[in-house]
């Protein structure tokens, strides 16, 4: 299944956050126990923002006429990169997981390509959140993320004058690479 085909199924804030569950119960709690916790908090702090992003999308339509406030634009893209930071280093805990695994078909696998790709992903935006800089895999990039609004999934970053990539759209390809993940690990240890 495609990330945007799980984004529909998982658009429901509630059932987001089942769908997290699954994966993060039977998967991640398998092979990274002490990150359970803490990919929880991600998870519900997803869905949180995507149920603030159904009332803010339609205020930043009208801004004037919605009584949009500098404070609620500055809350939810605060708490946007915070997540980002927080999933990034879930991504890249789980990347070098699977790139350290004692079975060489584990570091070979799709799944560990997979999780790579989704790190670079979160490399784009996070690299210039933090350090003001260019990540080194897109030279071309700005070095700064200018925070945008995306109309159809809120919170954005320019990366390029031309480019940018939304906070949804690598929450849903975590999900998604999670997902992933869950399907492997139960072909993997069911008897």
């Amino acid at each position: 299944m495609n990330p945007d085909t799980r984004s529909k199924e998982y658009g429901d804030p509630e059932t987001r956050l089942q769908g997290w569950n699954v994966c993060i119960q039977q998967s991640v709690w398998l092979v990274a126990p002490e990150m359970t916790w803490f990919l929880m908090g991600l998870a519900g702090l997803d869905c949180g923002l995507i149920r603030k992003e159904q009332t803010l999308i339609s205020k930043f339509k009208a801004p004037i006429q919605s009584g949009l406030t500098s404070q609620e634009m500055t809350d939810h893209n605060t708490f946007s990169v915070l997540w980002v930071f927080g999933a990034y280093e879930v991504v890249r805990t789980i990347h070098q997981r699977l790139r350290e695994h004692s079975d060489a078909r584990v570091q070979q696998s799709k799944l560990c390509f997979r999780v790579g790709e989704l790190k670079k992903q979160f490399e784009r935006v996070r690299i210039p959140l933090a350090k003001l800089e260019p990540p080194a895999r897109f030279p071309s990039d700005t070095g700064v993320a200018v925070s945008g609004v995306d109309f159809d999934r809120c919170a954005t970053w320019f990366v390029t004058p031309n480019e940018h990539v939304t906070r949804r759209e690598l929450s849903d390809a975590l999900l998604e690479s999670l997902h992933e993940w869950n399907n492997w690990i139960q072909k993997e240890h069911t008897p």
